[in-house]
């Protein structure tokens, strides 16, 4: 994850800056073309204060941009489901190909938002 605006914690999770619109850029490595996507929301661990609720996706060839949006939904608060938090499959309107996927987080529930887990799923 690459975010030079907003704070990153622990190795396996993402989490937004409380209260704030947040945004993280990931490199695939080569340009990819996928379907959809998997994901894990987030709850905070125990403390249970945050839950990602309404983003975008958008996809690039360059991290520079110009960005193509390929998703825009709202997910369930997750605050009070229990662990382990469900993976999510979130498939796309139409095929997507790019190299860079930038997720915006909109708005969320308690103080922030943020992801336990993250990934695309590629077509057959």
């Amino acid at each position: 994850f690459t975010d030079s605006k907003k704070d990153i914690f622990g190795k396996t999770y993402w989490l937004g800056k409380d209260g704030q619109k947040a945004i993280f850029v990931l490199n695939l490595g080569c340009h990819l073309r996928f379907n959809g996507i998997q994901l894990v929301n987030t709850h905070n661990d125990a403390h249970r204060d945050r839950s990602t609720k309404r983003f975008r996706l958008s996809v690039s060839q360059s991290q520079a941009g110009p960005w193509q949006n390929v998703l825009e939904t709202t997910l369930v608060d997750s605050r009070r489901q229990k662990d382990p938090l469900p993976l999510q499959l979130i498939n796309l309107q139409a095929e997507a190909t790019g190299q860079f996927l930038k997720f915006e987080l909109l708005e969320w529930y308690g103080v922030g938002g943020g992801l336990q887990y993250f990934d695309i799923q590629r077509g057959n």
